[in-house]
């Protein structure tokens, strides 16, 4: 063995699959390898190493072991609880034993093998009851689960009374008895509790502590009862739990288990009989078709309630607050309930229920999310922005981590770009050099200090905030509630001065709105609160919001309907009241600006190619440089039939610059050189239009 390694040496005397199989042994009793190998007295023989080589050599065997068989398994299922004089050896003092147990509370698996030592060192037997209701009483995570199992097993092995007062306790979540005292009162908190007992029972099952399949029939015949389908809460949890148990436990229902197929012979193993299997089946199929049935209903109940929203929002602009709870309430079940059954049918190789699709209904939100109704289909097609450079300038933002070490951003990698930000970006750039808790403070704080008769650096001032938006969330956040506190101020204190402060109060928010920074909700909030006291400095208010977003709000497809309800209140609002002549006037603009007038299409000519050709020369490239070019081309010309079309558009010099009237003299003249009649023809038809408006002005 000098300078040769210990798996080596094992291999050459044949003794090592051997150690395998008494490290599986040992391990799944509680105890150690090496302690083993000490009593027989053949580690030292083996090893003749010292003390702490033959602890790592030993780990090794143990790490090396061989997965768990059906009769490996059973071997570790043996208890010794039968050897009374090795447990009385053990401390059984009340106050050791109930430290220990007062552990079983908080089990994990940062505390597993500290709490494992624990309970070999100490005599449960007079406590047995005590120890399983703090494991019954303790919160197990998901990830706790196995720890939980680890220390079951343990303490199945050393006392014989301990699984069947486990598995009473366990279940005792599920059928709390008809007093229901040990109900936590907290729906949330019993709903986790029964799912982490759920995956408990199924791996004590796997390990055989938990023996008899027939208490997984009792409660999955619970769960799929059709009577709890009238509580709402019980049906998502009972849903969950189901998930959770076919997903664990797919043999139950005669489904092969998902990465497992090393271990068929294991699952083979577990009795779980044919009848079993062909319940469990048969009963989650029942209560799928039962749930989908449900699904369904709500699913029409909330079509149902949406069309009436939408009537409601059409024609006030807005839902009352009963309505709007209700209608969260009911959408909130049924995504949930949605989530729920698409879950189980996953989970029991199922397709999911399809729900019908009802083109003449859409959803309704709030008032912030409303998709247009097919009579608004002309507004949805006009674009949003005018123009490309105003679409460029809110939509087409630089990404700062093109521009900035991404430590400066709070990100974990650090990407630096060669390249620099220019022109008004710089700025956003150069803060993030600055970037800290307090510089963010100071400049939302600056960005809400704008000078009030700065109106000019709104837009700017919203870019550079939408800008740093991506990366620092709680500048945008600071701003708005700065900008909507002030306008609560505002408007509720009705007086009729500092209305240069109000008014860049309401732009800054519109130009926010319009970069998507400030919810459309805020928006129409302060809309509404406009138009409940619409006189005054509120008048000029509401028109500079529509002014500044309302056109942005009214052609975005979420919110065109109502915006076009707000602003037929508007007018409803300028007709009966007897407002001035600016503030009339100024609701007109801001009305018409954000809809204008419908306008029958107009109809192009529809002209020849060589027609168009004529007006391309004439009025596109005619020019200094080119009028030569320009009269060869006139000569090529069919004369014959372009003649009267020629004079038509020499006389139409108003479609050209006026710089350019004596390049048409020029081309008049150079034609008459070929076509004498043509320049007679342009001369009295210039004399003919100049009589008849002289004779107009007369």
């Amino acid at each position: 063995m000098a300078g040769g390694d210990l798996p080596t040496f094992l291999g050459e005397l044949g003794v090592l699959p051997v150690l395998r199989q008494a490290a599986c042994i040992i391990h799944g009793m509680g105890g150690d390898l090496p302690t083993f190998l000490g009593e027989l007295g053949v580690l030292p023989l083996l090893l003749g190493r010292e003390s702490a080589t033959s602890m790592a050599s030993c780990s090794w065997i143990m790490s090396r072991a061989e997965p768990a068989t059906p009769k490996k398994k059973e071997l570790s299922r043996r208890r010794v609880h039968g050897d009374v004089n090795y447990l009385r050896t053990l401390d059984s003092s009340i106050k050791r034993n109930t430290t220990v147990i007062k552990k079983l509370k908080t089990i994990n698996d940062e505390q597993k093998d500290g709490l494992m030592d624990e309970l070999k060192s100490v005599n449960l037997s007079k406590f047995v009851s005590e120890a399983v209701s703090y494991i019954c009483e303790a919160k197990l995570r998901s990830a706790d689960i196995q720890a939980a199992v680890q220390v079951c097993s343990l303490l199945h092995q050393r006392y014989k009374d301990f699984s069947p007062c486990l598995i009473q306790g366990l279940l005792k979540v599920f059928f709390p008895g008809k007093s229901g005292e040990d109900l936590d009162p907290d729906k949330n908190s019993r709903a986790m509790k029964k799912r982490s007992t759920m995956k408990l029972l199924v791996e004590l099952y796997f390990v055989g502590i938990v023996e008899d399949a027939s208490i997984f029939v009792n409660i999955i015949k619970d769960l799929t009862s059709l009577e709890h389908l009238k509580d709402r809460e019980v049906t998502q949890t009972n849903l969950s739990l189901l998930s959770s148990f076919v997903r664990q436990g797919r043999l139950f229902i005669g489904l092969k288990p998902h990465g497992h197929e090393s271990n068929d012979e294991f699952f083979k193993d577990l009795n779980v009989t044919a009848d079993q299997k062909k319940f469990f089946k048969k009963v989650l199929n029942s209560y799928y078709d039962a749930v989908s049935e449900l699904l369904q209903s709500e699913n029409a109940s909330l079509r149902l309630m949406e069309a009436e929203n939408a009537k409601v929002l059409s024609a006030k602009g807005e839902l009352s607050g009963e309505n709007t709870a209700s209608y969260e309430k009911l959408r909130k079940s049924f995504d949930q309930l949605l989530r729920g059954v698409s879950s189980l049918a996953e989970a029991i190789d199922l397709q999911p229920p399809v729900l019908p699709d009802d083109g003449n209904t859409t959803r309704v939100t709030t008032g912030t999310d409303v998709t247009p109704s097919p009579g608004k289909e002309p507004s949805i097609l006009e674009p949003i922005w005018d123009d490309d450079d105003t679409k460029t300038f809110y939509e087409s933002l630089p990404d700062l981590r093109a521009f900035v070490p991404a430590v400066l951003l709070g990100e974990a990698e650090q990407k630096v770009n060669e390249q620099h930000a220019k022109g008004r970006e710089q700025s956003s750039v150069e803060f993030c050099y600055l970037n800290s808790k307090a510089s963010r403070k100071k400049l939302a704080r600056a960005l809400f200090s704008v000078p009030r008769t700065s109106l000019e650096l709104l837009p700017y001032y919203s870019r550079l905030v939408a800008t740093l938006s991506s990366c620092m969330k709680d500048v945008p956040s600071m701003l708005l509630a700065m900008l909507e506190e002030e306008f609560n101020f505002l408007i509720n204190k009705k007086d009729q001065i500092n209305i240069e402060t109000k008014i860049k109060n309401i732009r800054f928010i519109g130009e926010l709105c319009k970069f998507k920074i400030a919810p459309a909700a805020l928006v129409f909030s302060c809309l509404k609160a406009c138009l409940d006291d619409f006189s005054h400095h509120n008048i000029d208010v509401a028109c500079n919001l529509l002014e500044t977003c309302g056109r942005f709000l009214y052609r975005s497809p979420e919110t065109t309907i109502r915006m076009a309800n707000m602003l037929e209140i508007l007018m409803r609002l300028k007709n009966v009241k007897n407002l001035d002549p600016r503030h009339s006037t100024l609701v007109e603009n801001a009305y018409y600006l954000c809809k204008p007038p419908e306008r029958s299409a107009r109809v192009s000519k529809v002209r020849p190619p060589l027609y168009q050709y004529i007006r391309k020369l004439l009025f596109s490239d005619l020019d200094k440089s080119s009028v030569e070019h320009v009269l060869r081309q006139l000569r090529k010309l069919p004369w014959v039939e372009c003649q009267q079309y020629l004079v038509k558009c020499f006389l139409k010099v108003h479609k050209g610059k006026y710089s350019q009237v004596h390049l048409i003299a020029l081309l008049t003249a150079g034609l008459s050189r070929y076509h004498d009649d043509f320049a007679v023809a342009v001369v009295d038809e210039s004399v003919v239009a100049h009589d008849m408006v002289h004779c107009m002005y007369e």
